[in-house]
C-alpha cells in the first residue's frame, strides 16, 4: 500500500459499465447502507485507517515550501478516504431516523 495506487482502465470492462448504468441511485445508496456491520466495512475503515496515517505522515514530514504540490496531494487523499466513510456513517445514522 505504500505505493502510489492506479486502477488499470482495463478493470472497467463493458460488463462492468453496464452494470453501473442498470443500478440506481436508491440502490446503490441502499447497497452501501447495507455494508455497515459487515466484515466488508471492518476491511474498508482499516483501510481507510492505514491509509489515513500514511497520508498523515507525509504531511507532518513534508515541506510545504519545497513540495506544495505533495502536501495538497496528501490532503486530497485524506479527504478522499474520509468521503465514502463519512457517507456511509450519515446513511446507517439517517436510517434510524427515516420514517417510512
Amino acid at each position: 500500500m505504500e505505493q502510489e495506487q492506479q486502477v488499470p482502465q482495463s478493470y472497467f470492462t463493458s460488463d462492468v459499465e453496464e452494470k453501473m448504468r442498470e443500478m440506481g441511485e436508491k440502490e446503490m445508496l441502499s447497497l452501501l447502507k447495507d455494508l455497515e456491520g459487515t466484515s466488508y466495512w471492518t476491511a474498508i475503515l482499516k483501510y481507510n485507517q492505514v491509509r489515513m496515517l500514511m497520508s498523515q505522515s507525509a504531511l507532518f514530514t513534508g515541506d510545504p515550501v519545497k513540495d506544495p504540490s505533495g502536501m495538497s496531494r496528501q490532503q486530497g487523499v485524506m479527504l478522499g478516504l474520509s468521503d465514502m466513510q463519512n457517507a456511509i456513517i450519515t446513511l446507517v445514522q439517517s436510517a434510524g431516523t427515516d420514517v417510512e
